[in-house]
């Protein structure tokens, strides 16, 4: 097929054998072609969607792939328009075809397809690789247009409860990526302390020097200034641990004035957000804190 993209998935997801007195292929048009590509996307959909990375695209708790759709969802939210031939193959039997893909509602995709019959009469289409190139683009709009539909068929009531729980879902998740952020962050920090408390001997105001050096310079590589200071934040409990241990002055490689600049210039890196990021700073680092002095304590005791 010249002009597309000449790449063509083979299907063997969906053969449909035709009666004994079928000599042509179904048309590019037909129902049982159409829906063939259909099931070949969503197939692809769910594939796409299995992995985590891919969770981005707005489908909460709600979206598990095309299992939790109706048919009518889908077929509202994946529809083919003017569907036409542009070849027929008679030694073969196949037609060579094109459609237009809508998925949503909202966003549109040309597909290039081929419907023909196999030696034994049964039904296979073939489709480019256009589709799969943008499961991102139909995933996110398939979801939206399914998300659009659903909250026009509620009641206020209903559109509200929906929205609290989304609210309450969304909250969690930030919560569960916060705790698992901070958890990382502890683990290298903890780990990194005692390798360097290892190699120094177990001199642990040396090791505190250098942690606070390792910090500092890993904090050069974050985006994430919330990450910086988690680190920081790590190290300040071990710092307090080891001033504890030792009956001595916390160190001065953890200061509150250190704490302070090392703040400023992990925020300063993103100054698009360093106002919003600032606003909620304080609160942050009212739970954060405990929430890493207890992880720091738990890893100091393994």
């Amino acid at each position: 097929m010249t002009g597309k993209n000449s790449t063509m998935t083979v299907v063997a997801v969906m053969a449909i054998l035709l009666t004994a007195c079928s000599k042509q292929p179904p048309k590019c048009g037909d129902d049982e072609t159409l829906d063939i590509i259909r099931k070949i996307i969503l197939e692809q959909i769910d594939q796409f969607y299995a992995l985590p990375s891919n969770h981005w695209m707005g489908g909460g708790d709600w979206f598990k792939g095309s299992k939790s759709l109706t048919d009518k969802e889908i077929k509202d939210n994946l529809k083919f328009e003017t569907p036409q031939a542009t070849g027929y193959d008679k030694d073969i039997k196949k037609y060579s075809c094109e459609v237009k893909l809508v998925a949503g509602g909202q966003w549109e995709l040309p597909i290039s397809y081929e419907s023909l019959l196999d030696d034994k009469g049964q039904h296979l289409v073939n489709i480019d690789g256009a589709a799969s190139s943008k499961l991102d683009y139909i995933t996110s709009a398939l979801i939206k247009g399914v998300k659009n539909s659903r909250e026009a068929a509620m009641t206020p009531e209903q559109r509200q409860k929906a929205a609290e729980q989304e609210k309450v879902a969304a909250q969690a998740k930030e919560a569960k990526e916060r705790t698992e952020a901070l958890a990382q962050s502890v683990d290298w920090v903890v780990k990194e302390y005692k390798q360097i408390l290892a190699a120094a001997g177990g001199d642990s105001g040396v090791a505190v020097e250098h942690l606070a050096e390792d910090i500092g310079l890993r904090c050069g590589t974050y985006g994430n200034p919330y990450d910086c200071v988690s680190l920081e934040l790590a190290g300040q409990r071990i710092d307090q641990r080891v001033s504890e241990t030792k009956h001595v002055p916390p160190s001065i490689f953890f200061a509150e004035n250190q704490f302070k600049e090392l703040v400023a210039k992990a925020f300063s890196k993103e100054q698009n957000t360093v106002n919003a990021s600032q606003d909620h700073l304080s609160d942050w680092l009212l739970t954060a804190t405990p929430e890493i002095n207890k992880l720091v304590d738990a890893k100091l005791s393994q």
